[in-house]
């Protein structure tokens, strides 16, 4: 079964100014630079676990140019087209079919090396966190994310089976792994969103789970409440591991200030990162959360937790901003 690609979100990380005395090895560091003070304005504290190595290759025009690789011909000015011209830049394990005839090994290589910068950059968790979560996956294939509404659960439960379901996929593709028509049909990797006990789990995946150990699928669930991981049918062996998320600590706890931050760069309003009264506001909010988090911690029950998923449409203009809080606290919250 051939996965379907996903589409890559494209994200707007800085302007570089190329003139004619510019060669390849200054543009890579020129791009290099923009991607660094890029990911310091999102994450201050610590830059997702990223950096300039983070950066696999980029395009501009018709030319693909691996980092600190072998340079064009041509000069980087001769390579651009008539007014601004857009410079994509891929990271660490995100690989696309236009890669499949040219090197198979680099999934496998990405799954061994847990390359995920490309998945920390999209999903603004810090990169360790990530490598723990893709290390859980990959040793006991069943996970479950377990935590309050609206702590970013069922995103993150996405985007860890899009990467899996590629790398498992381009892997074997790298083994030269035929499968046997018996199994054709089950997926690499299946989603269970919003489970409630041990029950529903081995009546949803008791089909999946017949065949054997390393042709099962990988499952990814989520749980708004703890899960008592007990069943009668031992044959099952379900030995889910699971991961509690908790707006105290990372990543919900940090999301929504790396989230406004990036928000605030995609509106690519320069005015904007120095209007100082934009600027309080988005750093206002995410204190409001946690302070409402805090409180219905502390005078109610978990049910009535708000992850910071509940703010995420707080709007990057101060004009907007007041209507916006408005009808979020009156009509949300």
């Amino acid at each position: 079964m051939v996965p379907q690609e996903v589409k890559q979100q494209d994200f707007f990380v800085g302007t570089v100014r190329v003139n004619g005395r510019m060669d390849w090895s200054m543009l890579d560091s020129a791009v290099s630079q923009a991607f660094k003070v890029y990911i310091a304005k999102v994450d201050p504290a610590s830059s997702l676990g990223l950096s300039t190595d983070s950066i696999y290759s980029y395009n501009m025009g018709h030319i693909k140019r691996l980092l600190g690789g072998e340079a064009p011909e041509s000069q980087p000015s001769r390579c651009m087209s008539k007014g601004p011209t857009s410079i994509t830049v891929a990271l660490k394990g995100r690989p696309s079919w236009s890669q499949l005839p040219l090197d198979l090994q680099t999934p496998r290589r990405c799954l061994k090396e847990k390359c995920v910068d490309s998945l920390v950059f999209e999903t603004l968790i810090p990169k360790t966190m990530m490598q723990h979560y893709i290390s859980l996956l990959l040793k006991h294939r069943r996970l479950i994310l377990s935590g309050p509404s609206g702590t970013g659960k069922s995103y993150l439960t996405t985007r860890l089976a899009e990467y899996l379901d590629l790398q498992l996929y381009l892997s074997n593709l790298a083994n030269q792994i035929d499968r046997e028509t018996s199994t054709s049909e089950i997926p690499l990797v299946i989603i269970l969103d919003d489970i409630n006990d041990a029950i529903s789990i081995s009546e949803l995946v008791n089909g999946a789970l017949t065949c054997k150990y390393h042709k099962c699928p990988y499952i990814i669930g989520t749980s708004n409440q703890p899960v008592k991981m007990t069943t009668a049918n031992n044959s099952l062996n379900l030995s889910f591991r699971m991961v509690t998320f908790s707006n105290n600590v990372e990543p919900a706890n940090g999301f929504l200030v790396r989230y406004l931050h990036r928000k605030l760069m995609e509106a690519e309003d320069e005015r904007s990162l120095t209007d100082e009264d934009l600027l309080r506001v988005l750093d206002w909010v995410p204190k409001l959360w946690y302070h409402l988090h805090a409180f219905l911690e502390k005078h109610s029950t978990s049910d009535f937790l708000i992850g910071p998923c509940f703010f995420l449409s707080c709007p990057v203009t101060v004009d907007d901003f007041r209507s916006w809080f408005i009808d979020l606290w009156n009509h949300s919250i």
